[in-house]
């Protein structure tokens, strides 16, 4: 045991213990300067602190004294602090602190990653819509275009049609006049003869 030290270890605490009331139950001992619950990227008690003291007798007294003590309907355990050991826990704290950041910031990106994927689909998916419709709208213009082409064609073959059928019928009604004005020439000369 280091009896020069001025800090504690203190072990088995309750969850719900407090900075606060782990000062209070070692203030018996002598002036504390400093409390600190080791606690996880939540801020959460992991269960142990440090408790430091003014004078190094403190912190002897309060491991004599308060070994397996009861604090919030917990037994702790008290001992002395190896700096070494101290070092350890705040490095490890530390580094899942700064894991916790990297995986925050991680997470950040992988969401704004998902939202530019999101957009982008979104953004592809209207364009496609777009283009949908306007292949539908040039689809129904060219029918459009086709169907009138179509009445035209129609109108034309039928004006065509209506066209040979009269000029058709125009023939025969000249052929028909000429025979009627040959018979006529022809009935008028034969009465001319009469005469």
């Amino acid at each position: 045991m280091n009896r020069l030290s001025r800090s504690c270890f203190v072990g088995k605490l309750n969850f719900r213990t407090s900075e606060i009331e782990l000062q209070a139950h070692f203030s018996v001992c002598g002036k504390v300067v400093k409390v600190e619950i080791a606690r996880d990227e939540t801020g959460k008690s992991k269960g142990f602190a440090f408790v430091d003291f003014e004078k190094p007798q403190d912190a002897e007294y309060a491991v004599q004294h308060l070994e397996r003590s009861l604090l919030d309907g917990k037994t702790i355990s008290v001992e002395f602090s190896r700096p070494k050991l101290r070092r350890i826990m705040i490095d490890k704290l530390a580094q899942k602190a700064r894991i916790k950041e990297l995986n925050d910031e991680k997470g950040d990106q992988m969401r704004e990653i998902a939202a530019k994927i999101l957009e982008e689909e979104t953004k592809t998916n209207e364009e496609t819509k777009v283009v949908e419709t306007q292949s539908k709208i040039e689809d129904s213009d060219s029918s459009s275009i086709e169907d009138e082409s179509e009445s035209e064609s129609s109108s034309s073959d039928s004006s065509s049609s209506d066209d040979s059928r009269k000029s058709s019928h125009k023939k025969r009604r000249h052929r028909h006049s000429r025979k009627k004005s040959s018979r006529h020439k022809r009935h008028s000369s034969s009465e001319k003869r009469k005469h």
